[in-house]
This record gives C-alpha cells, sequence and structure tokens, in this order.
C-alpha cells in the first residue's frame, strides 16, 4: 500500500469557480511530494456542465499531456473518479435527455482518459433509484446492474475496473440513500459477478453514517480495491485531511487495512482541505497533507 492523493488537492484557486488544467493540477501534487496519484473527473458533470479537461474540444491531447508530465515526473494514476450527478435516477430531478446524452459522452471519455492514463480503478457512485420505485433495494440494484453494464464493457476494453463506492446521506430531505451501508454495497459488487468490479471505501462517507469502520472494511474483505482518504466529524462531507478538523479513528483503521490484506493503495481525497488556502501557502499545505498522510502510513506498518 502507498500512499497518494487525487490531483484535485490543487483544482482550485482560492475563490474561484472553474478548475485549473489537470497538468496543473499534476504538478503542484507532485511538488509537495505525491507520486501515487488519483485523477477526478467529477466536476465535469456535477450540478452543472462546466467546461474543463474532459469536457472540451481537443480533450485527448490534454489527457496526453497529463500522462507524459506524470511520467517525467516518476507519477502514476492509480484511481481514477468518474462524472456524476445524484439526480439521474430522483423522481422529479431527472435530467433532461440532452443533459443526459452529453453527460453518457462525459463517462465513456473518462473511461478511455483512465485507461490513457494507466488508472486501474475508475470510483463510481451507486445510483438511488425512486422514479420506478420509492427506495427499494431490489430495483435500486437492478438499475445500477442494468446502468453500469455497458461502462464496465467499455471500461475492461480499455483496462480499467469499476470501484463502487460507499455513499452516506448527504440532504436530510431524502429518507434514503442506496449503498450507505456495506451490505448493499457488497451485494451490488456480489450481483456483476465479475473481477473488474470491486469496492472504493469513503472513509469520510462511513463517519457520517456513524459506523463501525473496521468491522465494516472486515466485511467488504477482498472486495476492497480503492480508497477516498478524508475525515469529518460526522456532520458533513468535508474532505479533509486526516486528523485535521475531523474525529475518524485512524489509529483503529490503519491497523485494519493490514490485516484484511488490502491490496491498493491509501488515496487523500481532500480538495477541500486546500480549496481556501492562498496560492502562497499552497506548498506549506501540501507538505502537511503529505506529512499527515505518511504518519497514517506509519501506524499500517508498525501493525
Amino acid at each position: 500500500m502507498k500512499l497518494g492523493t487525487s490531483i484535485n488537492l490543487y483544482a482550485y484557486y482560492r475563490g474561484e469557480k472553474t478548475p485549473r488544467p489537470f497538468v496543473d493540477q499534476l504538478r503542484d501534487t507532485c511538488r509537495v511530494g505525491f507520486r501515487t496519484l488519483d485523477i477526478d473527473f467529477y466536476e465535469a458533470a456535477h450540478h452543472r456542465m462546466i467546461e474543463d479537461d474532459l469536457n472540451c474540444d481537443g480533450w485527448e491531447a490534454k489527457i496526453e499531456a497529463v500522462g507524459n508530465e506524470a511520467a517525467k515526473l516518476g507519477a502514476e494514476f492509480v484511481q481514477s473518479h468518474a462524472p456524476f450527478n445524484k439526480n439521474l435516477f430522483l423522481y422529479g430531478k431527472q435530467p433532461d435527455a440532452e443533459y443526459m446524452e452529453k453527460y453518457d459522452m462525459l463517462m465513456r471519455r473518462a473511461i478511455v482518459a483512465s485507461g490513457k492514463l494507466g488508472v486501474k480503478w475508475m470510483v463510481v457512485h451507486p445510483l438511488t433509484d425512486t422514479v420506478h420505485a420509492e427506495y427499494d433495494v431490489a430495483v435500486d440494484l437492478a438499475t445500477n446492474l442494468e446502468y453500469y453494464k455497458p461502462y464496465l464493457e467499455l471500461a475492461k476494453r480499455h483496462g480499467v475496473g469499476l470501484a463502487i463506492e460507499n455513499m452516506a446521506k448527504f440532504d436530510p430531505a431524502i429518507r434514503r440513500v442506496y449503498c450507505a451501508s456495506p451490505e448493499e454495497q457488497a451485494d451490488l459488487i456480489d450481483a456483476f459477478g465479475d473481477p473488474s468490479v470491486g469496492a472504493c471505501w469513503d472513509f469520510g462517507h462511513a463517519r457520517m453514517m456513524l459506523s463501525d469502520q473496521p468491522r465494516q472494511l472486515r466485511m467488504l474483505g477482498k472486495r476492497l480495491k480503492a480508497t477516498h482518504v478524508q475525515d469529518n466529524n460526522g456532520k458533513r462531507d468535508s474532505h479533509l485531511i486526516p486528523f485535521v478538523g475531523g474525529n475518524i479513528e485512524w489509529e483503529k483503521i490503519m491497523p485494519c487495512l493490514k490485516e484484511i490484506g488490502y491490496e491498493g493503495d491509501f488515496v487523500l481525497e481532500a480538495h477541500h482541505y486546500i480549496r481556501q488556502v492562498p496560492t502562497a501557502l499552497w506548498e506549506s499545505a501540501g507538505r502537511l497533507a503529505y506529512e499527515f498522510g505518511t504518519y497514517c502510513m506509519d501506524m499500517y506498518h508498525n501493525a
């Protein structure tokens, strides 16, 4: 297991709403010590279709430039995050046909880009379906199998696996979210019956569900292929580095990852930690993130 981070650690300048080019995010991330990386395609379709290096003309050249720069810097991309919009199957909130067509295009681009960068696992969010039934686990499972099947086939052709992420109840107005429990997450993974489908564990999401994370990690076992390492206090999806602003018990989690024989990497998804930091302090903040991540890795190695 290696320490890594999403390059979205440096995705935004303070106060800005348009993400920086991927190659710039990459350079700043490597400057503070990280060489095991995740690339985040999530923003392209999140709530609004913003223009970034995936959602633009010439996207393939931009991805190629990222790959070339990573090679120069001795870095590797091991994970990616697919585009996502939570409303795809929420009754009364579904996007229109034009949006869905573009969303499909972005999903396919993300898979192709992941393959070009050598990504092993692209993280996807499971869908909650209230269009076909009001909070029915069997319907949710069937919808996810049908929806992700063509993307899985495309991903396999490009040497990429799909890692299904555990969710949390982010909106108090929504009664239930599919795969907020590891039991549902494991059932969905097993239903695919394909070794190219695994789990991504988001420690911050699990904290919001007040879960016993070591027990749940043991239940997932070998299904676990990727991680989103973030901290919070259980009240909001804060995306902070371990031990900063959160109360997750990393002292119990790190030995558990070793116990279950987790073979992936320990990858920070802590973009909100730096989101409002002035550019002059970016390097200091990034090195602290690397140091705190290294502390967690020491707990793993010493367990």
